[in-house]
């Protein structure tokens, strides 16, 4: 396939050609499988990345192919000295400046096998970017080793990834403050704000427990995804069932079987009754594991409160019925200011910009 007939799907172009895709195969297995890898290495990469947005996107479905079966680590980026250094101008193809990169020295001879078996591999990357998920993987935080109890918090646009003492994975998203407390009986983990994604290992002498705002959602195995922002908590479920108890508060305590694809919100003094709903939109909500958030008819101040854990800029909703306005897209997560600015344009609010640089959304 030419570069002038690039790849596609859906009947969409995907942005980047066979070579180019082919390319980034060979870079995902140089990253992928050096423990550590040499920082000329990750700088000759990122001046690839750098070089044609083309590679980044070529990049980014190659690694959304491989984390679709298994996770990745996390490498150190390397400073802007280390980039000033670098030699790789990109007059030449990966294979070939790594090959010249391996015969310059007896170390890098040493590493030639463990390359060229990483670049077999790359055939299978580049066959499965069929997936077509494009994942930002490079904004993960360094991977936690089964704890089985502790603390564990994110920054402002920081994503990690947990993996517990029981084998269950958590993807935890920015700004959020998880506790873990694993006892004899009981798997139990708080989720004190922010968002979390749970793919639970299988223990039926030990339920897997995780409390939110005064309620708590229940499973044995399965994979569901909590997101606790403002006063509320919603429960969306991806594989397997879970049993949510909303706050012994306001209307009572009620509980509530949530089955995949379906949904269900409580709110922190338990006011409203649980109510379980389709989640027609599922995958389009757990892309914020990839930066993308994604929001069907949620209300505007809710959105507002999600969409500020990534960014240092503190925002909120001065005016009730701006609040309450119901909001339907999409923000990117290194794009959130100039989302906030846009939002005038389709929302009869105003932005104004406060002392320390504070952002509101109010009405008019």
């Amino acid at each position: 396939m030419s570069q002038h007939n690039p790849p596609t799907f859906a009947g969409q172009p995907l942005g980047y050609s066979v070579a180019q895709r082919r390319e980034a195969a060979e870079w995902f297995i140089v990253i992928q499988d050096e423990t550590d890898p040499e920082a000329e290495t990750l700088q000759a990469w990122l001046r690839w990345m750098e070089a044609d947005e083309a590679h980044r996107t070529a990049f980014e479905a190659v690694s959304a192919a491989w984390h679709h079966t298994s996770p990745s680590a996390m490498v150190a980026m390397p400073t802007a000295q280390e980039l000033a250094d670098d030699d790789y101008d990109g007059d030449v193809s990966v294979e070939q400046w790594l090959t010249s990169k391996q015969l310059a020295s007896q170390a890098a001879r040493a590493k030639s096998s463990k390359f060229w078996d990483g670049l077999r591999r790359g055939v299978i990357a580049a066959a499965a970017v069929m997936a077509w998920i494009a994942v930002g993987w490079f904004f993960y935080g360094e991977t936690q080793q089964a704890p089985s109890w502790g603390v564990f918090e994110t920054r402002v646009g920081e994503h990690r990834e947990l993996t517990l003492a029981d084998g269950s994975r958590i993807s935890l998203g920015a700004k959020s403050r998880l506790s873990v407390n694993f006892h004899r009986g009981q798997r139990e983990l708080r989720l004190e704000t922010g968002e979390a994604f749970f793919e639970v290992a299988k223990d039926p002498e030990r339920p897997f427990v995780v409390r939110a705002m005064g309620g708590s959602i229940t499973a044995l195995g399965t994979a569901f995804d909590v997101r606790a922002v403002r006063d509320s908590v919603t429960v969306m479920v991806a594989e397997g069932i879970v049993s949510v108890r909303s706050p012994a508060v306001g209307a009572g305590e009620q509980q509530a079987n949530v089955s995949p694809r379906q949904q269900v919100t409580f709110d922190l003094r338990g006011r409203e009754p649980l109510v379980v709903q389709a989640a027609p939109n599922l995958e389009e909500r757990l892309r914020w594991r990839e930066g993308w958030l994604i929001y069907r008819n949620e209300p505007l101040g809710n959105v507002i409160a999600d969409v500020s854990r990534y960014t240092e800029r503190r925002m909120e909703v001065s005016d009730h019925d701006a609040a309450t306005l119901r909001f339907s897209g999409a923000v990117y997560r290194e794009s959130v200011d100039e989302w906030l600015l846009a939002l005038p344009e389709a929302f009869p609010v105003t932005i104004e910009a406060l002392e320390r640089r504070e952002r509101k959304a109010v009405n008019p």
